[in-house]
């Protein structure tokens, strides 16, 4: 296994956004493998917990117990999609973000930034499935599926029972919707291939605000792009960034985009690896279990560096954020919050920040898994607990509608007027 080549580029990838454009994963995904190819596969995911993998509050010689605990169910699995289901099942046992079996489809979606189905990312409801994006150029798209809409039934059984909306490519499925005005309407998708990329957008809402939307900091994300909206818009005294359902991302990503609001030199907060926590045990006589005392210990703080080539943003900031919202974006709003006092306005999000890193297991599959744990400059641990924000929404949607509807955007903006008359 490679494994140097990905060490280089950490990645946050907490949250993998509930998407329904993913294909069902053929019966015959095990075809032309050697019989022995699980076995291959759950070798080397435990030998990267033996070697490899590290986080301070997980203890990875428990995955014998928790591979144990599920195994009837992976020796049934007879497709890529169920093999994953079971393995993942095993994983979650850790209760840690960051721990995740990837499909050979999935992560060459993943890859090629495309995907196959009808091209939506949703919430769960409980008895309908709450449609938050729509892919551009994918069926949902082409029929007029907007953001707001609710699908209650798929090819007529209740979407409350989770029937799934994805599909081979070319198989068709038909849906009941609920448009955001209350009326139904039936229609029937054909999945097919489209773009996952969501690019970075900007709107200026009147002539001293504008709001950035940013949906990623994984391969997507354009520099070149969000630093050109930010020239569009470097004019204006008071900026919104939306990290709604963000889930974030590459670390080099996140540090460009704070670059574009703060100085390469700022420091942004500890990494706790293996390698500070050996260090401890050996200076200390004991082993590190306060993950706070650890991140004192370090002699080494993480820096932006500098990555943009435009001048830093000059006015008030609020960021927007929602359950949807994880790792890189967590820690976006949080060092924007303490270094340059911008609000952040929403809900608090997902608290999944460990660093880590995906790389192959075999037979195209692939594992995503922590390095290290992530502390503030204020001694913060984000990791199962989140950021809260500074002004709270109660009725805060994970999509934007209209400005004058969107309760994150106003309460944004009452924000702006509180902090100029302050």
């Amino acid at each position: 296994m490679a494994l140097r080549r990905y060490l280089g580029a950490f990645l946050l990838l907490a949250l993998v956004s509930l998407s329904f454009g993913q294909p069902k994963l053929a019966e015959n995904g095990a075809e032309g493998r050697p019989a022995n190819w699980k076995e291959s596969v759950l070798g080397s995911i435990a030998s990267i917990f033996r070697e490899t993998a590290f986080a301070p509050t997980i203890n990875f010689d428990q995955w014998p117990d928790y591979l144990k605990k599920h195994q009837a169910e992976i020796d049934k699995a007879d497709t890529d999609e169920a093999f994953q289901r079971a393995v993942n099942a095993a994983l979650k046992e850790f209760k840690a973000s960051h721990i995740m079996l990837s499909t050979p489809q999935a992560t060459r979606n993943r890859k090629e930034s495309r995907s196959t189905g009808i091209g939506i990312s949703v919430a769960l409801e409980k008895d309908a499935y709450l449609v938050t994006y729509v892919f551009e150029g994918s069926p949902a798209a082409k029929v007029g599926l907007v953001a707001g809409d609710r699908i209650l039934t798929v090819d007529g059984k209740s979407a409350a029972d989770r029937i799934p909306l994805t599909g081979d490519e070319g198989k068709s499925v038909t849906i009941t919707v609920r448009r955001r005005d209350g009326s139904e309407e039936e229609m029937s998708l054909v999945r097919r291939r489209y773009s996952t990329q969501r690019p970075a957008e900007v709107a200026v809402l009147d002539d001293d605000t504008a709001i950035l939307t940013l949906h990623t900091f994984d391969l997507t994300y354009s520099a070149d792009r969000v630093e050109a909206l930010l020239r569009k818009v470097s004019d204006k005294p008071q900026l919104i960034i939306d990290l709604r359902g963000n889930g974030g991302g590459a670390v080099a990503n996140m540090c460009h985009f704070l670059n574009c609001f703060l100085p390469g030199t700022t420091e942004i907060g500890t990494y706790v690896d293996r390698r500070l926590a050996n260090r401890y045990e050996r200076e200390n006589g004991k082993r590190a279990t306060d993950l706070v005392e650890l991140a004192k210990f370090a002699t080494r703080r993480v820096k932006i560096g500098q990555k943009a080539q435009i001048a830093p943003y000059r006015g008030k900031v609020a960021v927007i954020t929602n359950g949807g919202s994880g790792s890189a974006a967590e820690i976006a709003a949080t060092v924007l919050r303490d270094e340059l006092g911008a609000a952040v306005v929403g809900t608090k999000t997902a608290g999944a920040v460990l660093i880590s890193v995906l790389v192959p297991v075999g037979h195209e599959f692939s594992l995503q898994f922590p390095l290290s744990d992530y502390v503030t400059m204020k001694g913060q641990r984000l990791e199962g607990v989140g950021v809260t924000p500074t002004v709270p929404v109660r009725d805060l949607l994970p999509f934007r509608i209209s400005d004058a509807e969107d309760a994150g955007v106003k309460a944004a903006r009452d924000w702006f007027i509180r902090a100029s008359s302050g």
